[in-house]
C-alpha cells in the first residue's frame, strides 16, 4: 500500500520497501577559499543568526545555519539542490527518478547531482535508529507520515532529543490538508531560505517557480473553469479527492474539482471511496490523478475507461496523469505538472 495515502495525511507516492539498517554519512566541511579569512567567511555564513521560524505552528530556532541535513523524500531533495545547499546534505530517502510525466523530478545536471548524494533508505522512510544515528541538525519531510510513531520512524520529539529540527513541509501541516496550495511551495521556500541562510537563491527559485504559475494564470484568464474530478489510483483502488479550499493543482490549472468534503462519503475527509454511480452522475469532463511512472499512467488510464465507460473524461479522452513527486508537500516540480495539465484542460489557451 502507498506510505502516503490516506492515514493521516498520505499522498500518492512508492510503496515502502524494507527499511535498511545501512548510514551513510558524507561529513561535510568548509574552507576559506582566495585570500578571505576563515573568521569572515563564517561571518558571512552566519549574518542574520539566530533565526526562528514558524512551522506548522512550531517554532524552529537556529543559532547557525544547519550544516547537517537529511531529507525523507524527492520534493524536499529537489528543494536543497535549488537552493545549491547540496553540499550539507548528509541522508536522503524516498528518491524518485525523472518520470516523464508532468510534474516530474528535473532530469540533466539536477538529476546527476541527486544521484552522487548519500542515500539512507532509496524507496522508503527510513527506520527511527537510521534517521537518529546520522548525526543531523535538520530533517526535513514532507509531511507527518515521515515522523509517525506507528510506523516506527523517528518522531519530530525523538529528532529534537538527538539535537535536530524537524522540519514539515508547508503542505504537509496537519490542519493543512484540505486547504492545500501551490503557494505552500513558496513557504517552504521561505523559510528555508531564512533558515538555511540562503534567503537570496530562495528569492530567485520562488521567483521562478511563481513564474511559471503566473503564466498560466494569465492564459486560463477568462477561461470557463473544466469540472474535472481529481483520484487516487492504485491497483484496482479507485479513490476520490475532495476539493481544496485554496488554490490548488485543479484552480491553478483552470479547472474545478466537483467534489467537496462537505459531500456524503468524504466526511470532512480528504479522501472517499465513492461508487462508480456517485462519479458517473458527476459528469467530469476530465479526471487527473498522479502516478509514478508512464506504465502506471497507462495502466490507470486502461482501469479508469472499463470501469467508467460513459463518463465524459474517458470520451474526452482527458485522463490525464502527472507526476507522484509533484502531488507531494513541498514540490518544486508543481507548477510545471499545474502548466501541463492546463494545456490538456484549455488548449486553446496555450
Amino acid at each position: 500500500m502507498n506510505p502516503h495515502h490516506p492515514r493521516p495525511l498520505r499522498w500518492p507516492v512508492r510503496s515502502l520497501a524494507g527499511v535498511s539498517a545501512t548510514v551513510l554519512i558524507a561529513l561535510v566541511s568548509g574552507c576559506a577559499t582566495g585570500t578571505e579569512a576563515p573568521e569572515e567567511a563564517a561571518a558571512e555564513t552566519t549574518e542574520g543568526f539566530p533565526v526562528t521560524i514558524d512551522n506548522c505552528g512550531q517554532a524552529l530556532e537556529f543559532d547557525t545555519p544547519p550544516e547537517q541535513v537529511v531529507s525523507l523524500a524527492q520534493p524536499q531533495t529537489d528543494l536543497l539542490v535549488a537552493l545549491g545547499v547540496e553540499d550539507r546534505i548528509i541522508g536522503t530517502a524516498q528518491r524518485s527518478e525523472p518520470d516523464g510525466l508532468p510534474g516530474s523530478t528535473p532530469g540533466g545536471e539536477h538529476a546527476a547531482t541527486v544521484a552522487d548524494l548519500p542515500l539512507i533508505e532509496e524507496s522508503g522512510v527510513p527506520a527511527k535508529e537510521v534517521v537518529v544515528s546520522t548525526g543531523a541538525d535538520l530533517v526535513l519531510a514532507p509531511s507527518v507520515f515521515e515522523f509517525s510513531e506507528e510506523e516506527g520512524y523517528a518522531t519530530q520529539d525523538d529528532l529534537r532529543s538527538v539535537g535536530a529540527q524537524p522540519y514539515l513541509a508547508a503542505g504537509g501541516c496537519p490542519d493543512q490538508r484540505l486547504h492545500r496550495s501551490v503557494e505552500d511551495t513558496l513557504t517552504d521556500l521561505r523559510l528555508l531560505g531564512e533558515a538555511l541562510g540562503v534567503a537570496e537563491r530562495a528569492q530567485e527559485v520562488e521567483q521562478d517557480y511563481q513564474a511559471t504559475l503566473d503564466e498560466v494564470a494569465e492564459a486560463v484568464q477568462g477561461s470557463e473553469p473544466v469540472p474535472l474530478v481529481e483520484m487516487y489510483v492504485f491497483g484496482d483502488t479507485v479513490e476520490v479527492l475532495a476539493a481544496s479550499d485554496g488554490h490548488d493543482l485543479v484552480a491553478a490549472a483552470g479547472g474545478q474539482n466537483v467534489f467537496s468534503a462537505d459531500d456524503p462519503g468524504f466526511d470532512g475527509r480528504l479522501f472517499a471511496n465513492l461508487s462508480p454511480e456517485v462519479i458517473a452522475d458527476s459528469e467530469p469532463e476530465a479526471v487527473i490523478f498522479s502516478v509514478g511512472s508512464e506504465a502506471d499512467a497507462e495502466a490507470a488510464r486502461e482501469l479508469l475507461a472499463e470501469r467508467f465507460p460513459t463518463l465524459p473524461a474517458v470520451e474526452n479522452d482527458l485522463l490525464i496523469a502527472y507526476s507522484s513527486t509533484a502531488s507531494m508537500p513541498g514540490s518544486l516540480s508543481l507548477a510545471d505538472a499545474v502548466r501541463e495539465v492546463a494545456e490538456r484542460l484549455h488548449p486553446e489557451a496555450f
